[in-house]
């Protein structure tokens, strides 16, 4: 299997998991918001928003599964590997360790993006909002530690996608590689 082509599946797989996760996760609590927000005196920008979110995140999901060679290309994740093809046979452990930590790498981002989304745009509408009564966010819809936490998986995620290379030689010691050749 030629390098290209395994991150190409790796990619296609990314974008249907996290189509399917927001599908039964962030899209219901989408949905249950606007449904609130409707019954309730909030402005439209509030619906705007989370229908442009949801949008956004199924467009991008969308173009993981129907568009892995741009980003293959941009990320230029076929660069740099030893060889062209990947031997299942006699695969390198360092290779092996880097592909897993680009995967990852991956699910850590793709499973935090959209809470950081929707925090995000409960953290602005916290700051922006001019009565007491909007100000006071109930728990679940704002939560600082969330939001946070999110941010920093997502940080975290992109260090292990670009430093995958790093982290698997350090991981893996000279000791261990020359057992397994």
């Amino acid at each position: 299997m030629r390098i290209k082509d395994f991150f190409r599946l790796a990619i296609k797989l990314f974008g249907l998991y996290a189509l399917i996760f927001a599908l039964f996760t962030v899209f219901p609590q989408m949905f249950a918001y606007v449904v609130s927000v409707l019954t309730g005196s909030t402005e439209l920008y509030s619906i705007l928003w989370t229908v442009g979110v949801g949008g956004a995140l199924l467009s991008f999901y969308l173009f993981l599964v129907f568009q892995p060679d741009w980003t293959i290309r941009k990320l230029k994740l076929d660069k740099n590997f030893d060889s062209e093809q990947i031997e299942f046979g006699a695969l390198d452990p360092k290779a092996l360790l880097g592909i897993g930590i680009i995967l990852i790498g991956g699910f850590i981002i793709i499973e935090n993006v959209g809470l950081f989304l929707s925090n995000s745009f409960y953290f602005v509408k916290s700051i922006v909002a001019t009565s007491d009564e909007v100000r006071m966010l109930s728990a679940h819809e704002y939560d600082t530690k969330r939001f946070v936490l999110n941010l920093l998986n997502i940080i975290i995620g992109y260090l292990l996608i670009t430093n995958f290379r790093f982290l698997s030689n350090m991981l893996l010691s000279k000791k261990e590689e020359d057992q397994h050749v």
